[in-house]
């Protein structure tokens, strides 16, 4: 029998008017689900348009918000259709007088994916008649920021739909619908009135983006001496949905690994306009505590040895071998998009970082791995050694000695302390 539903609580509940919808696909489907839009989104400042609201819901933090038309659904409970058969669905709309849907998106999903879908725009669904609607679903992508022409014979339409966090799967989730006009993607996005968004947060930085984030998510420094616990620590700073708002530099969120410094790095530039360029100049300074690392070739520019070695000794513990990680000091100084590498080529020369115990101590390893020191320049390294809960960070200057015999040279030497006695311990980030 065909499933009915009645749009509005106070509906007469299927009556037998309204339409029936028969739906179908040339594809085997194990669900078809319906969005039902009832109201246009209205931007409170801009009550006297019809919809103002065109800058689109980001559906990720991680990706850009396409622009298009938002509507409301007021029914908190998903629809979805009765198969007839894999490829046929059917289901009857009803309404009352007082009541239109403004545009409906149909999805049908094989193995939880959307696969095929149709929009019916400018719906009107009769109050005193009965009438038969066929629908042919056509064959849809996944909905994404690209901005590029489908490919041939790609399809001409796009779906992604997210489910409402918080809440079973009865209740209904949202969905970006995007068709190709020509020269341009054209989105249309269907969400809860209460939470058109579907993250469920009451506190919001974007309404119309997912878990949104604005201003620096991990870009500030803040010194939490202040409150008695130590360290500089690189923080938050702007706004994140679920947060209350922020007024300075605070802590991120506590489920992340934290990212130490020494901290002279805090009181340097702590309030910076720009701080990854106030840290590279800071870390290279010898007021920030770090390591100077000689290494000596010989007359051809070749290491001494095949594995020239320093050693750098951490108090805390030893994780394995690939807890040490290296990258340019220049490329990411705090550590906010770039996670290092156990290896690492400066000037032409490559170097390799490890983690090594040694008589009950942890001791970190910087080894000259290949290349020619010939035209090699002095060079700064960020080494981030990681615990699973805190990153700590120090900077590693290198330089070359002139030429030497290698008869003359250890197998292993010693990096020296920066600026004062310094253990990574002093980052007061244990």
């Amino acid at each position: 029998m065909r499933r009915c539903i009645p749009l509005l609580v106070f509906a007469t509940a299927c009556s037998g008017v309204g339409a029936d919808l028969t739906i179908h696909s040339d594809v085997d489907l194990d669900r078809v689900e319906l969005f039902v839009a009832t109201a246009y989104c209205v931007d409170p400042d801009h009550k006297d348009e019809i919809n103002p609201c065109t800058e689109g819901v980001g559906w990720t933090p991680s990706m850009s918000r396409p622009a298009g038309e938002i509507f409301h659904m007021k029914d908190p409970l998903v629809i979805v259709t009765e198969l007839a058969n894999p490829r046929t669905a059917e289901i009857r709309l009803e309404v009352a007088e007082s009541f239109e849907p403004i545009t409906i998106a149909i999805v049908g999903y094989a193995n939880g994916v959307p696969v095929v879908g149709a929009e019916l725009r400018d719906v009107s669904i009769p109050v005193n008649t009965a009438e038969h609607w066929r629908i042919d679903l056509v064959d849809v992508g996944i909905a994404d920021d690209s901005t590029a022409a489908p490919a041939p014979g790609a399809p001409q339409q796009r779906v992604h739909t997210w489910a409402r966090r918080n809440h079973g799967a009865e209740y209904v989730g949202c969905a970006v619908y995007q068709t190709w006009h020509g020269d341009r993607w054209k989105s249309r996005y269907y969400g809860p009135d209460q939470d058109p968004d579907c993250d469920d947060h009451e506190l919001e930085c974007d309404e119309y983006w997912f878990d949104r984030s604005i201003g620096s998510t991990q870009g500030c420094l803040f010194d939490r001496r202040l409150n008695f616990d130590g360290g500089c620590r690189v923080g938050v700073s702007g706004c994140v949905d679920g947060m209350p708002a922020m007024e300075g530099c605070a802590v991120g969120d506590i489920t992340q690994p934290i990212h130490c410094f020494d901290d002279a790095l805090c009181e340097a530039c702590a309030g910076a306009a720009n701080l990854e360029a106030c840290a590279i100049d800071e870390l290279k300074r010898s007021s920030i505590a770090g390591f100077e690392c000689r290494f000596t070739p010989d007359s051809t520019f070749l290491p001494c040895q095949v594995k020239q070695t320093v050693a750098i000794h951490l108090p805390d513990g030893c994780l394995g071998g690939d807890q040490l990680r290296l990258r340019r000091l220049e490329d990411d100084p705090l550590g906010l998009s770039t996670a290092g590498d156990t290896f690492i080529i400066l000037n032409g020369v490559s170097f390799h970082g490890r983690v090594e115990a040694d008589s009950g101590t942890c001791k970190l390893l910087l080894e000259w791995e290949g290349g020619s020191a010939a035209n090699f320049q002095d060079a700064y390294l960020m080494a981030d050694v990681w615990y699973p809960m805190r990153h700590l960070f120090t900077p590693v200057h290198i330089e070359f000695t002139s030429p030497a015999e290698c008869s003359s040279i250890s197998a292993a030497t010693d990096c020296t302390t920066r600026g004062r006695a310094y253990t990574i311990a002093d980052t007061n980030c244990m």
